[in-house]
């Protein structure tokens, strides 16, 4: 009898939310980028996070239904510099970013990044970037960072 209590205690409790891991966090096309870009900044006091919401990077005022749901999005690498100060972020964009409404919220993305001047580097997953490809292009943003500073 108190057997049956002490396993009935163990079991977990029965709900209705079920939850999978994903089978992997990155797209085929993020993983390909993010070790590209690792090794592009691998001689650079930098980190490179990975899918960091709006909202962690932006002071949002959420006075409507529309700037909440910009603050749910996300960008899919922001580089930071060992103190955490933010450098830039970029974008990788996909088929998904083809649709009118995709591309909407990218040119508000885009308008968010410009008047916060933190620069917003887009790349699209079909270029095949190499390491050395990005790291021609990240050196125009570091300079264009500079010339802010």
């Amino acid at each position: 009898m108190v057997i049956v209590c002490v396993l009935a205690a163990l079991r977990p409790a029965r709900s209705h939310l079920h939850f999978r891991v994903k089978k992997g966090f990155f797209s085929r096309a993020e993983l390909e980028f993010y070790q590209q870009l690792c090794h592009a900044l691998r001689h650079q006091q930098v980190m490179v996070l990975c899918k960091v919401g709006l909202r962690d990077i932006f002071d949002f005022s959420f006075d409507s239904e529309h700037l909440r749901a910009l603050g749910a999005k996300h960008v899919d690498f922001l580089v930071v510099n060992q103190s955490g100060q933010l450098l830039y972020a970029i974008e990788l964009d996909g088929k998904s970013h083809q649709s009118h409404r995709q591309q909407a919220w990218d040119q508000q993305k885009n308008q968010i990044f410009l008047s916060a001047r933190l620069p917003l580097l887009r790349f699209s997953n079909h270029e095949g970037v190499s390491a050395a490809q990005l790291q021609a292009r990240l050196a125009v943003a570091q300079k264009k960072l500079k010339g802010q500073g």
